[in-house]
């Protein structure tokens, strides 16, 4: 079986079967200088065909790297999704082989942490207070 892959010929109708993947992290195409995926991406998928429909579970595990929002060094973050149910209509498959990556990919960067900081408190932060408004002194109108 060819790496996040889903044979649909190979499932039947209310057996759940297990897959097990480890990928690298090529597929991601992250186009950054350094690269977004460093880790493998574990991926666990109990599929099954109900009707016109497959239907699976799926928990990823990797490590994403995005910067931090004051200093922008990068900051590694341990991604865990787990048990996402999806549904998705066998008439949407080109053929009999449905292929997980652009899936993968998608949860991944929906995971990945918007906005990060140093340890939850980048030491640079000081250097940029003054420049930030804060609730406690109101915006005077001139």
């Amino acid at each position: 079986m060819d790496e996040l892959e889903l044979y649909i010929d190979r499932l039947r109708a209310g057996e759940y079967k297990d897959y097990s993947f480890i990928s690298p992290p090529d597929f991601m195409d992250a186009s950054d200088k350094e690269a977004l995926f460093k880790k493998d991406i574990e991926v666990e998928i109990s599929a099954t065909i109900g009707g016109d429909h497959l239907i699976f579970d799926i928990s990823i595990q990797t490590d994403g790297i995005n910067y931090c929002k004051i200093c922008n060094d990068p900051i590694s973050h341990a991604l865990s999704i787990k048990e996402k149910h999806t549904i998705i209509p066998l008439s949407e498959m080109k053929c009999g082989i449905f292929s997980l990556k652009p899936y993968v990919r998608e949860l991944i960067f929906l995971n990945i942490p918007r906005y990060s900081e140093c340890g939850g408190q980048c030491p640079e932060r000081n250097v940029i207070d003054k420049y930030l408004k804060t609730s406690d002194h109101p915006q005077e109108d001139n």
